[in-house]
């Protein structure tokens, strides 16, 4: 009886806390991040049926708040996710081929419910794009900003419109693959608090990506690069995604360096958070970041002692 309840009682715990991330979540989408963690972590322990109910339930409780697309969105968004990982984890499956198996279904499933709710068409119609100029021409509009001004904002916000579309894959598969460590790693640490041990990444500030991962993408982006001049091949929004995804891996992995030291000399880590959210936002540490990630591919600047 009372182990029951004791069920019961976590059952309700992950309900509520499923239901306030995938709420929160449609507000602010950061969120998601912590979303499918609780329930890989309750379905390891508990079995996947107990735990997959109660995701069910929360994808209800959204589609009643939001409306049945949004629940539907959730649920063929996270139920993959969550159902991999649970077999990865207890079939016990390298942490490579687990972060692949994860990061390649949501990739895929990010890109099924666009296609689904024919988003990616909107996106790239010129209506939607028209509305969005409109839109940023009212707002400069009333802030006073002479036309000539204007207009060269305007067409800086096409450019960068345009770019965004065209690095749509790169993004989302950049996004699936911070969603899928830090899934991950909030999942074994998790298990581990509660007695229960499984392959897991390394902690962040010991991360360092293959060294034949970033050669493979440097042989590759010459060879496309190749190609397009010599063949006259339009290869100019691939080599785009594949820059933007090495620039991006490289930066986390920048950033783990980074980390590593603030850790070792900034004890607050208030500070250290300051310090690593300058360093994201602010493009020209962005590109130092980049070279010390790329650096740290041979030197591993972790060695370093003092």
């Amino acid at each position: 009886m009372k182990e029951n309840n004791q069920d019961f009682m976590a059952s309700l715990m992950l309900l509520t806390k499923g239901a306030c991330l995938g709420i929160a979540g449609m507000i602010l989408p950061i969120f998601f991040l912590f979303f499918p963690a609780p329930f890989i972590v309750e379905s390891v322990k508990k079995g996947i049926l107990k735990s997959m109910g109660v995701f069910l339930v929360v994808c209800l409780i959204i589609g009643w708040v939001y409306g049945v697309s949004q629940g539907f969105f959730v649920l063929t968004t996270f139920g993959p996710f969550i159902l991999a990982f649970d077999y990865c984890i207890k079939t016990k499956k390298g942490i490579g081929v687990t972060l692949l198996v994860g990061t390649m279904l949501f990739l895929f499933s990010l890109g099924f419910n666009l296609y689904m709710s024919q988003g990616l068409e909107f996106l790239q119609s010129k209506d939607a794009f028209s509305q969005m100029i409109q839109a940023e021409k009212e707002i400069f509009t009333q802030a006073g900003i002479p036309e000539v001004e204007m207009e060269r904002m305007v067409q800086q916000v096409k450019e960068t419109t345009n770019m965004m579309l065209m690095l749509l894959p790169s993004i989302f598969l950049l996004v699936s693959l911070a969603v899928s460590y830090i899934t991950y790693s909030m999942v074994g640490k998790r298990l581990f608090f509660q007695g229960v041990r499984i392959l897991s990444p390394p902690p962040f500030v010991f991360i360092r990506l293959p060294r034949n991962m970033v050669a493979t993408m440097l042989i590759v982006f010459f060879l496309a690069a190749l190609a397009a001049n010599l063949l006259n091949f339009n290869v100019e929004i691939f080599i785009y995604n594949l820059t933007f995804v090495a620039m991006g891996l490289l930066l986390f992995q920048g950033l783990s360096v980074a980390s590593f030291f603030l850790h070792r000399f900034v004890p607050m880590s208030i500070f250290r958070g300051l310090f690593l959210g300058i360093l994201i936002i602010v493009p020209f540490f962005q590109m130092g970041i980049v070279m010390i990630g790329l650096l740290d591919q041979w030197m591993n600047f972790r060695r370093i002692q003092g």
